[in-house]
């Protein structure tokens, strides 16, 4: 976690209460944090909340005029209209390329949470993600990807093809995902490239297929669960007319499973709700192994299915298992996705967990302790 503190120094703030709840800063630490033009500040205030809402005497000053917000540097002002509240994560994700991002609410502390200036702030830099798509990955989970990013967040990503990847420059870029597919044309040497750059500081995020092949190139320590199905393995077909409907008993193909999330976890911000649909397909699913924070997105303990069919054995077997996997490893991370976040660019709920994956892949950290696995 590259807390504000870490990067900068603690903001030593000094207000005094003027009246009407406004509140003017009257210490000269915030004009004198390095780089203060680069950041974009988020303040939230009450919904009946007008006039002035904090300044400081002599430099700047912030005001709220009906659903407008004025800003006064000196002799020189502007202003801006204030976005709906629902829209607030698109706001952030928005204000991310202004380098960096903070986050305060004013002119009251918070009650729960860092406040300004405090150790849980973090910087949060501007990504630079690379694609991969080609021959052998999906053609389908690679375009929903490109989609998302491109159309819907309107941010620049860049795309490669897999068979290309070796010569590329990875120093370049913050991101790499690798969608699902058969990651079969990287070349021998790209698992340890690919490790050595998540240790100097990439995230790495793959999503159903190439999870996999992240787990088998031990990219991670993440592990694939182990789907305890006795009932049906013992099962026999009765008849060739019967070989279809067998071999598809064990198999998911499309269904809605409710998954629950840590909202605690910053690959979470922005839920308030800790239950997810997500689009389901195949059975693959994560282990936490002795890293108990390791699967902050999990199928719920109780029968997941909410739409669609999947076996009563499967989902009983799926129950509790890992949806999303995230580890730091070295000053980097790997992040696996069970499932497609986007499905064919309608199923919208997941897609925040990729954004969050992008935008704070880098800032929660493994826990010190370790359970028995």
């Amino acid at each position: 976690l590259r807390s504000w503190y870490l990067d900068v120094h603690r903001l030593s703030l000094k207000t005094q209460e003027i009246s009407g709840g406004r509140l003017a800063l009257t210490g000269s630490s915030f004009q004198r944090t390095p780089g203060i033009g680069g950041y974009t500040f988020a303040l939230g205030v009450a919904q009946d909340q007008q006039g002035e809402l904090v300044s400081q005497p002599g430099s700047w000053s912030l005001r709220r005029a009906g659903e407008r917000i004025q800003v006064e540097f000196g002799e020189f002002g502007t202003e801006a209209r204030i976005p709906a509240p629902m829209a607030c994560h698109e706001v952030i994700v928005s204000a991310m390329f202004h380098r960096r991002l903070s986050a305060f609410r004013g002119p009251e502390r918070l009650d729960r949470g860092s406040d300004l200036g405090g150790f849980n702030l973090s910087n949060v830099e501007r990504p630079e993600v690379l694609l991969i798509t080609g021959r052998g990955i999906s053609m389908g989970d690679a375009g929903e990807l490109w989609h998302l990013l491109d159309h819907d967040m309107r941010m620049p990503v860049s795309m490669i093809d897999q068979s290309e990847l070796g010569g590329a420059d990875l120093s370049r870029y913050t991101h790499i995902i690798l969608p699902h597919g058969r990651l079969n044309r990287m070349g021998d040497d790209m698992p340890q490239t690919l490790n050595a750059w998540v240790r100097d500081g990439g995230t790495l995020i793959a999503t159903r297929g190439a999870a996999r092949w992240v787990i088998d190139q031990e990219l991670t320590s993440a592990t694939i669960a182990e789907l305890e199905t006795p009932e049906a393995d013992a099962a026999q077909p009765e008849n060739y007319d019967a070989l279809s409907a067998w071999d598809a008993e064990l198999q998911i193909s499309g269904a809605i499973f409710e998954t629950t999330i840590d909202t605690s976890h910053p690959l979470a911000f922005g839920y308030r709700d800790d239950r997810l649909p997500s689009h389901r397909i195949g059975s693959l699913a994560f282990s936490g192994g002795d890293n108990p924070l390791a699967l902050p997105v999990r199928y719920s303990a109780d029968d997941p299915l909410l739409s669609g069919y999947a076996a009563e054995e499967v989902r009983r077997a799926l129950a509790g298992t890992g949806a999303v996997f995230a580890e730091r490893r070295g000053s980097g991370s790997v992040i696996l996705f069970a499932d497609d976040p986007y499905y064919r660019a309608y199923v919208r709920g997941p897609a925040k967990l990729m954004m969050n994956a992008i935008f704070f892949g880098n800032d929660f950290r493994n826990p010190s302790r370790r359970t028995d696995g």
